[in-house]
């Protein structure tokens, strides 16, 4: 859930030095009052843990950079793309970076499942 298991995963990620980005339509919780409090906490202090943003905004910065095959990490270049997200626009070095999935659930999303109220 994102109030557990991935606002957890990020800020371990953020100990160890990790800039982290969390799409906020890809993860859910039990109490969407509990799934908003966790988004807005990643973006307190600054982005304390990270930023925060939709995967429509994340897309839409990876589609220029897709027919790379080794990009470049100059900022500016077509190997960094800049994601809109919240509180500051999330720059992301496509060598550098790694996609992290945790705890796939589809009964949160799906009617009568464990999240469905």
């Amino acid at each position: 859930t994102t109030d557990v298991c991935v606002h957890t995963t990020m800020r371990a990620a953020n100990d160890m030095g990790f800039e982290c980005l969390l799409l906020e339509d890809c993860c859910a919780a039990t109490d969407p009052a509990n799934h908003a409090a966790a988004c807005d906490m990643v973006k307190k202090q600054g982005g304390v843990f990270g930023a925060v943003a939709s995967s429509a905004a994340f897309l839409a910065a990876l589609a220029p950079a897709a027919h790379l095959s080794v990009p470049a990490l100059v900022p500016g270049s077509p190997g960094v793309v800049t994601v809109k997200a919240k509180p500051y626009d999330y720059v992301l070095p496509i060598k550098r970076c790694a996609l992290v999935m945790i705890d796939f659930q589809r009964d949160f999303m799906e009617p009568g499942g464990f999240g469905s109220t």
